[in-house]
């Protein structure tokens, strides 16, 4: 592990593979992924990743901090918190107001999500039960329920 942190000859698993890649300009230099991987963690002020080989290859583990999820969004691997509570939010006073606002209608206005946020969070809000669509999806309208 030592020798694979700093200065090393590389030989890739697959030589063709590795060489598609560099000829791409996916790879700048042989050798250099996990040093670039260690110099982006430090750049971004992240934890370095653990790595780990194995005889089935090289592990690398990338640890992230723990995020608060507001109840709108159970079990999601997406943002959350403030930000999801007050998109969340913000979506329902936009139906409130226009019960016939479209997925994009509500993601130009919002400005900050695009329209697969907004499909996302109309999921949620349904799944929880705070909105229900009424009609078809063209000409249909969306009921605030709590």
């Amino acid at each position: 592990m030592a020798k694979l942190k700093g200065k090393h000859p590389s030989h890739p698993f697959n030589p063709d593979v590795a060489n598609a890649f560099f000829r791409a300009g996916m790879i700048e230099a042989w050798g250099r992924g996990i040093e670039r991987i260690l110099e982006a963690c430090r750049a971004a002020n992240t934890p370095e990743p653990r790595l780990r080989y194995e005889p089935s290859g090289l592990w690398v583990e990338f640890s992230y901090p723990v995020i608060q999820m507001d109840s709108a969004t159970p079990g999601t691997g997406g943002s959350g918190g403030v930000t999801t509570q007050k998109t969340t939010q913000n979506i329902l006073a936009m139906l409130a107001r226009n019960p016939s606002f479209s997925r994009r209608e509500i993601a130009e206005e919002l400005g900050d999500i695009s329209e697969n946020g907004v499909k996302y969070h109309l999921e949620k809000l349904k799944a929880s039960g705070r909105i229900r669509r009424l009609g078809a999806d063209k000409g249909g309208y969306w009921e605030v329920l709590k």
